[in-house]
């Protein structure tokens, strides 16, 4: 990855100002800052958003125990948790499109889950009567998964080997080079995943 490409974003491939024809995209060189630690507090705020919508609109629409498990719920739930973050990083070390690393796009898929779940109470152990955003949700370990899956997305958004250029129109090699914070900030990521699944599934956080 070239020096200009480092200062546009950590994993913008092709300038997005070039005149391809193509307009530019705001939200992915927002997304992707030069910065890791702005990374990680943007992915983790517009993750956080949308599970907040997507928590409101589904406690409004949708059915209570929707997504609830049956009584292998705790292995699922915890599969689950995991095959998200390893979707991030697998999304994010295989492929960018349009300079949008693709494991944002699992983390975005894992957010609005967790946020229909929280909104129609679908938690193993679930609450009395579901409930409207609240801090009180800070006691489950999904919070944390999710907490995860932005460091995971934010650390590792610069090491796609392919990329989709703007057009579309076909791929190209990338030659990522991943700073030694950012294989730490991946690691932590992946053990607060680990850390947060074996808490709920032991059921040390309270409901």
């Amino acid at each position: 990855m070239s020096a200009t490409n480092r200062k546009g974003g950590r994993g913008a491939g092709p300038d997005p100002a070039a005149p391809d024809g193509v307009p530019p995209d705001k939200l992915i060189p927002f997304l992707t800052a030069p910065s890791l630690a702005v990374r990680i507090l943007r992915a983790a705020g517009v993750g956080g958003l949308a599970f907040l919508v997507a928590w409101y609109v589904s406690y409004l629409f949708l059915p209570e125990g929707l997504l609830r498990a049956g009584p292998s719920g705790i292995g699922f739930s915890a599969a689950g948790g995991a095959l998200t973050a390893a979707a991030v990083l697998a999304g994010n070390l295989l492929l960018r499109i349009r300079g949008l690393p693709a494991g944002y796009l699992a983390a975005a898929w894992g957010f609005l889950y967790a946020g229909v779940k929280a909104g129609t109470n679908s938690f193993l152990v679930p609450y009395a009567q579901r409930i409207t955003p609240t801090f009180r949700v800070f006691s489950r370990g999904m919070i944390y998964e999710m907490l995860a899956w932005a460091i995971l997305a934010a650390a590792s958004c610069g090491w796609a080997r392919f990329e989709l250029d703007r057009r579309g129109s076909g791929l190209r090699g990338a030659s990522p080079k991943p700073t030694r914070e950012e294989v730490l900030a991946a690691a932590g990521g992946a053990l607060l995943t680990a850390a947060a699944l074996a808490l709920e599934a032991a059921g040390v956080l309270p409901a």
